[in-house]
């Protein structure tokens, strides 16, 4: 409604800016629904833990919006042929940022409030994951161990893979 309203096109700048804003959107969204959530796991009603979790995060998730609207809009008020380029592509970015504040204070809580539920045990595909991600975190571990114990076999095959990459330039 936004890109209309301003008369944007869709075109290569205004596709960007929402390639762009799809990580900047999850974000607002994913921080407050983990909040919520880490509530309703320590025994607060939905209700209750999305109001609670709502407050408590809010100063952050707007202070992140607003660092991001801060970046971008100035950019937009570039002088000369870069700021006519790139307006369409900041107002997008900012515009669908503040949209996504709006929907995590306001949405998601509201959402959250009527769906979750403490789950006291895990079904058999959430455990099977969490063996996995232990396993995982188990071998990254070890791995991380061994390469800082062996520096120089690391950098020196850091520095290998780096020239072989220039040579496959090369050719």
């Amino acid at each position: 409604m936004m890109m209309r309203y301003m008369g944007f096109t869709i075109n290569i700048m205004t596709l960007l800016a929402l390639n762009l804003a799809i990580g900047l959107l999850i974000d607002d969204a994913i921080v407050v629904q983990e909040s919520i959530m880490r509530h309703v796991q320590a025994g607060k009603p939905a209700r209750e833990a999305a109001l609670f979790a709502t407050n408590e995060i809010g100063l952050a998730v707007f202070a992140t919006t607003m660092s991001v609207v801060a970046v971008f809009v100035p950019v937009a008020y570039t002088r000369g042929l870069i700021g006519r380029v790139f307006f369409p592509f900041a107002i997008t970015i900012a515009f669908a940022v503040l949209i996504s504040m709006c929907v995590s204070f306001t949405l998601d809580p509201m959402l959250s409030s009527r769906l979750l539920v403490k789950h006291d045990k895990l079904n058999f595909v959430f455990a099977a994951l969490e063996r996995l991600h232990e396993a995982v975190g188990s071998l990254y571990e070890r791995l991380l161990g061994r390469c800082l114990r062996h520096r120089v076999l690391v950098v020196l095959g850091a520095l290998g893979v780096f020239a072989g990459s220039l040579s496959r330039l090369a050719s």
